[in-house]
């Protein structure tokens, strides 16, 4: 009998590395950077479907077949990048998400596309201006996200047909599972008299003890702050380029990989994940 595939192998060549992003701006910066005709890039939108297409990449034993996902408020795998015994193929990056690398104002500043002639000063103090703008934003979003933790937290899976084989023995799983069991628990936890308050509180000490240090930077969603800087030093106009859409920002996340390469001053986690990418892939 004949084997039914998949025809993935077709798709990805077995000397690159193929790499699943959510995003052309991630696709674009990372191939301005790294400089790799051996890393081709896709880009998959949302984490949900890279972790999908590596899964099956993974499941016809393509190696070569990895993805690159934000953190957002989740946590990272940074830790696991080069542990061979972990056999993560999506890395979680440390930073918050990719535009938070863009956060550089030597490379703001120095890269050729600040026609508005702004100083390294003048960059620092608008991008750092912009995060305590979003510090209540962020508070709320962290609240949010533990909210969400808090009941995704050993969420059940789908029972099988010989556990839930009649009316009594599903009724009597779906009152025993965990999560259930602990639902109205975790619920009065998080709507109990001053707790929201409590939380938003507790929330805010954080984001301010961010602030106060140089952690605003990978701690902050760099997505919003990335295109605020890049209006204040970039004016596409002047260029005759595309003035909305997405394209002004892709064209400065890619003078500033241009100045961060020229000058030497990739981050240093991204070259961990360009090193990370080619032993995962073996090419």
């Amino acid at each position: 009998m004949s084997r039914i595939t998949t025809g993935l192998p077709l798709v990805y060549r077995p000397d690159k590395a193929h790499v699943w992003v959510e995003d052309m701006l991630t696709a674009q910066y990372l191939q301005e950077l790294w400089q790799d005709a051996g890393i081709v890039f896709h880009v998959g939108g949302g984490n949900q479907t890279i972790k999908a297409v590596t899964h099956d990449a993974a499941a016809e034993g393509l190696r070569n077949v990895l993805g690159m996902v934000d953190r957002d408020f989740g946590d990272t795998n940074f830790v696991q990048w080069t542990n061979p015994a972990s056999g993560a193929s999506v890395m979680i990056l440390p930073g918050h998400e990719l535009e938070n690398y863009l956060l550089d104002e030597d490379a703001l500043a120095g890269c050729a596309l600040n026609n508005q002639r702004r100083t390294v000063a003048d960059v620092a103090a608008y991008t750092r201006n912009t995060a305590s703008l979003c510090e209540w934003q962020v508070a709320a979003a962290q609240v949010i996200a533990s909210w969400r933790d808090t009941f995704q937290a050993d969420f059940p899976s789908h029972p099988s047909r010989v556990a839930a084989h009649d009316q009594p023995s599903t009724l009597a799983l779906l009152l025993l599972l965990p999560w259930y069991v602990a639902a109205v628990t975790r619920a009065n936890a998080i709507t109990a008299p001053g707790e929201p308050a409590a939380a938003l509180a507790a929330a805010h000490a954080n984001v301010t003890a961010w602030l106060s240090s140089a952690d605003w930077k990978s701690r902050f969603p760099g997505k919003q702050i990335f295109r605020d800087v890049r209006g204040y030093i970039y004016d596409p106009a002047a260029f005759g380029a595309p003035s909305t859409g997405i394209q002004p920002d892709i064209d400065v996340a890619v003078a500033v990989a241009i100045w961060q390469r020229s000058n030497g001053r990739v981050p240093t986690e991204l070259q961990t994940l360009h090193a990370v990418i080619h032993a995962k892939a073996g090419v």
